[in-house]
């Protein structure tokens, strides 16, 4: 049985958004007799060299990355990332011994995770780190966790195929299950931004694709009444460089009116 403790993670000294808090409540609604445990800097076991060179990279993703899997193998429970809004109760997924969702026909996706402690799955996923020599520079484009994630999946239940269904002592769930709304960068995604259109009967939860690990733009910065650092964004990487200069000073100002006329 997993027990009911719900961990997430919060590296670096950036604010949570609204979105953020948003999600939380949403799991406070949902699941009101779970434990949430918020895992930073200050109660992480940060000592394995890999989390310490993600930690002095600032690389916030990566550092949770190893943390959720520590966590999970150490005391057991639901991993859940801050941009994941709950829809609805999944106490009824705790019988199984683990489950993660499917993000794609690609990808077992980690926005999502349950498991039992000491679960051999989560330790394999763990012990990848092991293999990471951070004697040289990191290549952190190589150990995007949903990669780690299938490929120990592969290895471990001796497939290559991944379907959505129970395996030994795995839970496999679908794509509606937890990433019904595409990636923004996938082509499944349409120009409609709103969740809803994608989500169905067999969603738990939808991950919202915050990317606060990326940074925040100049117009979530904007949004979040952060103007010196939205200013130092715009100088350094904004996004004119990807939009037409009429469009995105129309849009910058939009978002500037919006902020402080609401």
């Amino acid at each position: 049985m997993i027990p009911k403790k719900i961990h997430y993670c919060w590296f670096g000294s950036q604010p949570m958004s609204q979105t953020i808090q948003e999600c939380i409540e949403s799991w406070k609604k949902h699941l009101p007799d779970f434990e949430l445990i918020l895992w930073n800097e200050s109660n992480s076991d940060l000592r394995h060299p890999f989390a310490q060179q993600a930690l002095k990279d600032k690389k916030w993703a990566f550092v949770s990355d190893y943390v959720r899997l520590k966590v999970l193998s150490e005391q057991g429970g639901v991993y859940l990332d801050t941009d994941m809004l709950l829809l609805k109760d999944f106490s009824e997924l705790l019988d199984q011994p683990c489950f993660v969702g499917l993000e794609s026909k690609t990808y077992i996706s980690c926005g999502v995770i349950g498991a039992e402690k000491g679960h051999s799955y989560i330790l394999n996923c763990l012990k990848y780190y092991d293999t990471v020599d951070v004697l040289k520079p990191v290549n952190y484009k190589n150990l995007i966790i949903p990669k780690i994630f299938t490929s120990v999946f592969k290895k471990t239940y001796q497939t290559e195929a991944l379907e959505a269904k129970p395996y030994s002592d795995i839970l496999i769930l679908d794509v509606q299950a937890f990433y019904a709304y595409p990636n923004p960068d996938s082509k499944l995604r349409r120009k409609e931004n709103d969740y809803l259109i994608y989500v169905t009967e067999a969603s738990y939860a939808v991950h919202l694709w915050a990317r606060s690990w990326k940074g925040y733009s100049e117009f979530q910065l904007i949004h979040q009444r952060r103007y010196w650092k939205a200013f130092l964004v715009i100088l350094k990487n904004g996004n004119h460089k990807k939009l037409e200069p009429k469009k995105y000073y129309g849009k910058l100002l939009s978002t500037i009116k919006t902020a402080i006329f609401g």
